[in-house]
């Protein structure tokens, strides 16, 4: 199965559990070899049938076949690019889709967080901030919500890079309004980043999920309002 679709199958039958799937993972060299032997670690209720049908799923799912997935990475935990740091955290996700720089996954991160309803003051304090790490040589991390994480991705721009983690999928962006904001970072040499796979909403257990990841892939966390 070719590498793609074998990473959207698992991602997809361990959708909202990505860390048990990092942990299977994690006795093999590689996910191709875990992939061989998934009867042992495969989802307990799935039967070889339904296993054969999902991966057939995969590689006919319309995600897969959109022209806009092809900017999308798909890693495994275990692949050369995935993020140091992310991998190892005990609950690291299995899978990860990423659209963007996968260099910036690797360099220095600090993730810059706060709060939705922010101040005009805590806005302006997290943008000046977050361009004076960029131009230090930080990768600011956040997660592309309203408020502070926004600020901390504008700061960015014209700066330095900054990586945004989703609460959603890849075939959707939330905020819907911070859709040109996520282009911007990309282009900028930036990355999104998310754990879950395409049709996945964002439903409000989803940002703790994605918490980890921010922190996870960051040196540190600064707090702003």
């Amino acid at each position: 199965m070719e590498g793609k679709a074998l990473r959207l199958a698992l991602a997809s039958a361990y959708a909202g559990n990505s860390a048990t799937l990092g942990a299977r993972l994690r006795s093999f060299s590689s996910i191709e070899n875990a992939f061989a032997e998934r009867a042992r670690w495969w989802p307990d209720e799935t039967s070889e049938r339904q296993q054969q049908l999902a991966l057939r799923c995969a590689e006919k799912h319309p995600w897969l076949a959109a022209p806009t997935s092809r900017d999308w990475h798909l890693l495994a935990l275990g692949d050369d690019a995935y993020p140091p740091l992310l991998a190892q955290l005990p609950d690291a996700p299995g899978v990860i889709f990423i659209k963007g720089s996968l260099g910036a996954l690797k360099q220095p991160q600090l993730a810059m967080v706060g709060a939705r309803a922010a101040s005009a003051e805590g806005r302006e304090n997290a943008k000046r901030l977050a361009g004076s790490l960029a131009r230090c040589g930080f990768v600011v991390t956040s997660g592309l919500a309203t408020g502070i994480d926004a600020a901390a991705h504008e700061g960015t721009l014209g700066i330095g890079q900054s990586i945004a983690v989703m609460g959603t999928g890849p075939d959707s962006i939330y905020p819907a309004r911070h859709a040109t904001l996520a282009e911007r970072l990309v282009a900028e040499g930036g990355a999104l980043v998310t754990e879950f796979p395409p049709g996945e909403k964002p439903e409000p257990f989803h940002f703790p999920m994605r918490n980890r990841i921010i922190s996870g892939m960051a040196l540190g966390v600064i707090v702003v309002e």
